[in-house]
């Protein structure tokens, strides 16, 4: 989730203002690139300033880690009735999330966000419950190993160990191992995909379809998304260089494909993507340059913007009706991919 979010009766409070005293109280649309932002999102970052909360990666590693922990599950959705288990997979601490009585399924290894820094099994429970019932799968969540304490390629060593035992335990696991997907939200979308490249590098077993939501694929980047949204919606410039420099130990890092997938020289014969943005991300236009080298490379491709949605906007999906709007966009896409 996010730094900036209210408290949460602030946030309920505001989000069930009247049209007219919304209204009043914004003022214009907030429109950029033909782009205009939901309304209710637009009053969150509204409350943002007046509170003037701090950023994400605002102070020390274990001021943002708390805040993180402390306000990633105040804007969720309660996902619908489910089982989960705890387990470790390829050695660190997972959790498997299903439908309430399901056999086998198609399973999703998931990835979560937080820049490589921040987040863990609980800042994304509710979105892994959340998708498991709402696809039909078997989601097992991966803590992998955080930055700075263990730089890149830490995190990329324990997504790709993760994803292959997954593959190996299938049947222990309840899952078809001919329908295993690797998925993420921001970081953990980066890990995706670059899982999804190891595998292909390695000869398999490959992802039955990698699921890239709001991801980072180039830390080179300096696209016009990055000016264009570089403060005022989130996730900034000063946030991404931060993450960036805890999680990378220098430029060659940066280059390495391992970190930046975009980079990769060729994107031939990975797995078939899933790639969603939001329209108010600073990394809105690396997302659909990925997307773009896949479909050129060869590679199916479904992709999305949500172009009225911030970055972060799956862990919003309680009162924002467009971000639950997206969330179950995805899960149907999911569905299909899987």
């Amino acid at each position: 989730m996010t730094g900036f979010v209210p408290p949460p009766a602030v946030a309920r409070a505001l989000l069930q203002l009247p049209r007219p005293l919304r209204a009043a109280v914004l003022g214009r649309r907030v429109v950029v690139d033909g782009q205009t932002l939901d309304r209710q999102t637009q009053l969150l970052l509204w409350a943002d300033r007046r509170l003037g909360l701090p950023g994400l990666g605002a102070g020390t590693v274990h001021d943002a880690r708390a805040r993180f922990q402390r306000t990633s599950t105040l804007l969720v959705a309660p996902p619908p009735p489910h089982t989960r288990a705890e387990l470790t997979v390829a050695g660190r601490p997972a959790r498997a999330y299903a439908p309430i009585g399901a056999g086998r399924l198609p399973g999703l290894v998931y990835l979560h966000g937080g820049g490589w820094v921040l987040g863990d099994l609980e800042s994304h429970d509710a979105v892994c419950a959340d998708l498991a019932v709402r696809v039909g799968c078997r989601v097992v969540a991966v803590d992998y190993r955080l930055a700075p304490e263990h730089p890149f390629p830490a995190a990329v060593e324990d997504a790709h160990a993760a994803f292959l035992e997954v593959v190996a335990r299938a049947d222990a696991l309840g899952l078809d191992p001919a329908r295993v997907g690797v998925g993420g939200d921001s970081a953990g979308a980066n890990l995706s995909a670059v899982v999804a490249l190891l595998c292909r590098d390695a000869g398999g077993p490959a992802p039955r379809a990698q699921v890239l939501v709001y991801p980072s694929v180039d830390q080179t980047s300096d696209a016009p998304s990055h000016t264009r949204f570089a403060r005022g919606f989130l996730l900034t410039e000063d946030d991404i260089r931060w993450f960036r420099g805890h999680y990378l130990r220098g430029a060659d890092d940066a280059r390495d494909p391992r970190a930046s997938p975009l980079l990769a020289p060729d994107l031939r014969g990975v797995a078939p993507a899933l790639v969603v943005s939001a329209g108010f991300d600073p990394l809105r236009d690396e997302a659909s340059a990925y997307a773009a080298r896949l479909r050129a490379a060869g590679v199916r491709v479904v992709e999305r913007c949500e172009r009225d949605l911030l970055h972060g906007f799956l862990s919003m999906a309680g009162p924002i009706r467009a971000a639950r709007r997206a969330a179950l966009a995805l899960a149907a896409d999911m569905r299909a991919a899987l």
